[in-house]
């Protein structure tokens, strides 16, 4: 016997119905993004990540230029600022988004380890996954300098990132130990060998992390990759973290020469990437890359602390260390 088919109320218009546009049809990513928050508006629906864990890596993706300066219903929107600025203008502004917005800001994660409520086998899983990036820092440099042609207006920039991937990958002539090796003796001193970091398996957000993190300043211009960089809010975190490590988990002076380090070098490489930007910040569509650039590089990190965190239990619940 056959039952008649109850009729389903059409969904029309969200993003990946067959309604709404894709591929090279697709209108730009700023005009869709109003349409579907007029939408959420109309049909009262709250804009915005829902809680839980993982929400961070929604609201970084979330939070982009689109929302940000999304126009609500009956409102003029504002120009957005790869319109709006340009030069050392359109650098400033990029920094303080940047700083507000970055996952070294925003994670709760930071946070609490900032405050010790993060368990010591945590802490020792989330280093032993950083290493890994850290150590592909030197490589994405690397590729950052080898997209800095030899036009002589370009002289002064390739220094600058020259020293840094020098900094970062430790002097080759032994004088100064590159940022992964300090990396591994703070592992130490946090109660990690240096082999089982070097022995730790990559977590897959990790390694997918990372491949992004290579692919980008391969293909992108140097000044669109540097735009990216995350050197200013790494400073903030960097001072914020220094005393807790001493506080809270009990790391001596010896082992914490990455943190003090990159509370003071990382303001100099943060100058350098700011010169750059504001150089090359020439047109609304170069402007417009490196500020994706920016937001894509927010989600790396994120993914990078979240991935860490799916594997455990302490997403939401704060432990004092121990």
């Amino acid at each position: 016997m056959d039952h008649p088919r109850p009729e389903l109320p059409e969904v029309r218009g969200r993003p990946g119905s067959r309604d709404e546009p894709r591929g090279l049809q697709d209108p730009d990513p700023l005009e869709r993004a109003e349409r579907w928050d007029e939408r959420n508006v109309a049909q009262g629906r709250r804009h915005g990540p829902e809680p839980g864990r993982g929400s961070i890596t929604r609201e970084v993706q979330g939070g982009t230029s689109a929302t940000k300066y999304g126009r609500p219903l009956g409102a003029t929107m504002a120009e957005a600022p790869w319109v709006r600025f340009e030069g050392a203008t359109f650098r400033d502004e990029l920094t303080k988004y940047k700083m507000a917005n970055h996952p070294f800001k925003t994670h709760p994660f930071f946070s609490r380890l900032e405050r010790g409520e993060v368990s010591r086998p945590l802490v020792h899983a989330w280093v032993k996954q950083f290493y890994p990036w850290l150590a592909s820092v030197p490589i994405a440099m690397a590729e950052r300098f080898a997209n800095c042609s030899w036009d002589p207006a370009n002289d002064p920039y390739r220094r600058m990132i020259l020293d840094q991937l020098v900094e970062e990958a430790g002097d080759p002539k032994g004088k100064a130990p590159g940022h992964p090796e300090l990396w591994l003796r703070f592992c130490e001193g946090i109660g990690v060998p240096r082999k089982e970091v070097l022995e730790t398996p990559l977590l897959p957000s990790t390694m997918v992390a990372i491949d992004d993190f290579l692919y980008t300043n391969r293909v992108n211009t140097f000044y669109v990759s540097a735009a990216g960089s995350s050197e200013p809010p790494n400073v903030e975190l960097c001072a914020r973290l220094l005393p807790a490590f001493r506080k809270h988990y009990g790391v001596d002076e010896s082992h914490l020469e990455y943190y003090s380090l990159h509370v003071t070098a990382d303001v100099e490489h943060s100058e350098w990437v700011g010169q750059i930007v504001a150089a090359f910040a020439s047109t609304p569509e170069i402007r417009k890359q490196m500020w994706e650039q920016m937001l894509r590089g927010f989600s790396l990190h994120a993914f990078l602390v979240d991935g860490v965190l799916a594997g455990t239990h302490e997403g939401a619940t704060p432990t004092k260390a121990r």
